[in-house]
């Protein structure tokens, strides 16, 4: 019994498929660009804190030395 392969792989036609990439990220492009968001403040502000890590740990980490900061 022989098995058959699957060379479908070899087949695909990588420009259309990045022109296809292309059509539908153009779609999904705003014109606005990064003025489409919004600002995290106000009553939206807490979601710059996250829950689940202690207060204290970020100060901790970074006087820690482990990271480098730009």
């Amino acid at each position: 019994m022989s098995e058959a392969v699957d060379n479908s792989a070899d087949q695909i036609d990588k420009e259309a498929l990045k022109r296809k990439y292309r059509e539908v990220r153009d779609k999904h492009l705003r014109s606005e660009g990064n003025e489409q968001y919004i600002e995290i403040k106000n009553r939206l502000a807490h979601y710059l804190e996250d829950p689940y890590v202690p207060q204290d740990a970020d100060q901790a980490y970074r006087s820690s030395g482990q990271i480098n900061t730009l």
